[in-house]
């Protein structure tokens, strides 16, 4: 029996199954299933928002389970919080960021900027460290809000959600 934060929102695995992360309205509980043996609490590490619902709240977790990328809905800031100490890290934007997506090798992110056409490429966790190395891509032409990154990290696939807009774009991550 193990017990973790308040009302778990979602559960992901680390890329070699020795762990699991359950994103709860409180933070993230840790499981290392090693350690496991008997009752426990796994206490959540805290997202560093302060806020308790977390409808509004994108959480991911790098592959490898030393990091975890948050966003809430309307507001021009990402955390990086390291799930081996609690660490928060921010990273503030120009406008707010509508949609971020990790790669599946959790090397780098995308997030999407609607309000200004633009998408960034933030290394993880370096971006976070020096913005300098955050690479910015400007779409003028195109109608963006939300991102997909493909299995192999090579595209993302940019689009809206927004009513009547019948557009994707399509983004090389590796040139």
């Amino acid at each position: 029996h193990l017990s973790v934060g308040f009302r778990p929102i979602d559960v992901t695995f680390s890329s070699n199954g020795e762990q699991a992360f359950v994103i709860t309205e409180a933070g993230v509980s840790v499981i290392a299933f090693d350690e496991a043996t008997g009752p426990a609490f796994a206490p959540p590490i805290a997202l560093g928002d302060g806020v308790t619902g977390a409808l509004s709240r994108d959480v991911s977790i790098t592959s490898d389970g030393l990091y975890a990328l948050a966003r809430r809905e309307d507001e021009s800031a990402l955390r990086l919080i390291d799930l081996r100490d609690g660490t928060l890290t921010s990273l503030v934007t120009t406008s707010p960021v509508t949609d971020l997506d990790l790669a599946p090798n959790g090397e780098f992110a995308i997030a999407v900027l609607r309000a200004e056409s633009a998408v960034l490429r933030i290394p993880i966790p370096g971006g976070f460290v020096d913005p300098l190395i955050v690479v910015r891509t400007e779409l003028p032409d195109a109608a963006v809000g939300s991102v997909s990154i493909s299995p192999d990290g090579s595209v993302a696939v940019l689009y809206t959600t927004l009513e009547g807009i019948e557009q994707a774009t399509l983004v090389d991550l590796e040139g």
